[in-house]
């Protein structure tokens, strides 16, 4: 089996080609938006039509995108997807030992080192990064900050105490109340779908086909909304529920044998999901960003450092990056400076050919 590697830092690991667009891993739902219309061409008197970003005929006809969403898009909307997986960061563990400024600027190179930019459509600010909520990927929020008491003391935009019937079944849904039960006194992971997509539109219609903020803005709620949806099969028993009505009845669903609702096709395991272990995303997080400014990763830096530099903008670019740098409390900051404003020097310089690069045998991976 061949396979081919890819440098993306979250949802993106190694792509087994015989399964490529059929198993679909975290983040891979973007790419099917290369296929879909942002409209569907439905055009109402005095509205926006019907379409993904319900964006009006004549703003179709006028955006420099075309009518399908490019590469390029699709880069802009994973951006979101992208940024709700590094908010995990901004949890009890990140901020009881580092600065919410500080856990930003780490994302902010991870950020640079991913997409390889540092313009304003990519730039991440405490705003867009957040913080961790379990209802953006439908965690289960059992024993959050029971310890610690009241998460807000953290940071005020974390989650309140854990009502204990979040954790209830809801046996009109199948699913447990947090995940699917709105119009209570806690959030529900749909309700934050509705809300996202509701403002993802919303900033579409206004940006009426025009690149700039609003329509910035609108990608990176869509791929926020759309990280969630993946969650559901990535964080729940969604798979092995389907395996089970598929007749498969050996299957463990992640609950108790016992443990069952009534449904209309008969008596079936509930949808849950499982709980989220901050501690270790931090030094996975941190960790990571030590790799991107290790030795060696210079040579990824470079290639994105010289990718940037062909863009009008790059002189912005590096700016921004050394301004990164210069905060991170990693030690070294001005060497990392100084290597950094090397880099672009030779990036300028140099022709960089990725045919140059040894390539890997085809059976070099076996399994």
């Amino acid at each position: 089996m061949s396979v081919s590697l890819s440098d993306k830092s979250t949802g993106f690991l190694i792509l087994l080609r015989l399964t490529q667009d059929k198993a679909f891993r975290h983040g891979d739902i973007e790419n099917i938006l290369e296929t879909v219309l942002k409209n569907s061409g439905r055009i109402s008197t005095g509205a926006a039509g019907g379409g993904l970003l319900a964006f009006a005929k004549h703003a179709l006809q006028s955006a420099s995108g075309g009518s399908k969403f490019n590469k390029e898009d699709i880069k802009k909307i994973y951006f979101g997807n992208w940024l709700r997986d590094y908010s995990q960061a901004m949890d009890i563990a990140g901020l009881s030992k580092l600065t919410a400024d500080t856990l930003v600027l780490v994302v902010s190179v991870l950020g640079f080192m991913t997409f390889g930019f540092a313009t304003e459509e990519f730039e991440v600010t405490a705003d867009r990064l957040a913080v961790y909520l379990p209802v953006e990927h439908i965690d289960n929020p059992k024993g959050y900050a029971e310890k610690e008491g009241d998460a807000r003391q953290f940071h005020p935009k974390l989650r309140p105490p854990v009502d204990p019937r979040e954790l209830e079944i809801d046996p009109r849904t199948g699913m447990k109340n947090y995940m699917a039960t709105e119009n209570q006194s806690w959030d529900s992971s749909t309700a934050h779908i509705r809300r996202t997509f509701q403002a993802c539109i919303d900033h579409g219609r206004r940006a009426q086909g025009s690149d700039g903020s609003d329509l910035w803005e609108a990608y990176r709620l869509l791929g926020t909304g759309l990280h969630t949806m993946e969650d559901l099969l990535a964080h729940s028993n969604w798979c092995e529920i389907a395996l089970r009505k598929m007749g498969h009845s050996e299957v463990f669903c992640h609950v108790g044998d016992n443990v069952e609702i009534n449904t209309p096709n008969g008596r079936a395991p509930p949808l849950v999901t499982g709980t989220f272990g901050s501690a270790d995303f931090l030094h996975s997080l941190l960790g990571e960003a030590t790799d991107h400014l290790s030795q060696a990763s210079v040579t990824a830096l470079s290639q994105k450092m010289s990718e940037a530099s062909n863009d009008p903008n790059a002189s912005g670019n590096m700016e921004k990056l050394k301004a990164i740098f210069s905060k991170l409390p990693i030690g070294g900051g001005d060497a990392k400076i100084n290597e950094a404003e090397q880099l672009q020097q030779e990036s300028a310089a140099y022709d960089f050919d990725p045919n140059a690069i040894p390539k890997f045998e085809p059976n070099y991976f076996k399994y």
